[in-house]
């Protein structure tokens, strides 16, 4: 159900960063390495605020009724699903 909300657009705004949030978004930022992290021109502390600060603005996600669902062909085997056959 939360996640139908959210793609409703209604969600309530992030107000503080907890510290086990944060712990997460130190670990995603280890895991995109120092390559990565110098490619965006900024410091692993600024990337790691510029994060906080996205939640909290927050973002709206609208779910569009006009789209429509169109199933993709599943395999007829686990061999084929992984390309072997």
């Amino acid at each position: 159900m939360a996640i139908w909300y959210l793609l409703k657009g209604q969600w309530t705004r992030l107000e503080e960063v907890d510290p086990k949030l944060t712990a997460k978004l130190g670990t995603i930022l280890a895991g995109m390495g120092k390559e990565a992290i110098n490619k965006t021109g900024k410091t692993r502390e600024a990337l790691r605020q510029d994060c906080c600060q996205l939640l909290k603005a927050g973002r709206t996600y609208l779910l569009d009724s006009n789209k429509k669902f169109t199933p993709q062909a599943q395999p007829h085997s686990l061999a084929a699903e992984y390309g072997l056959r």
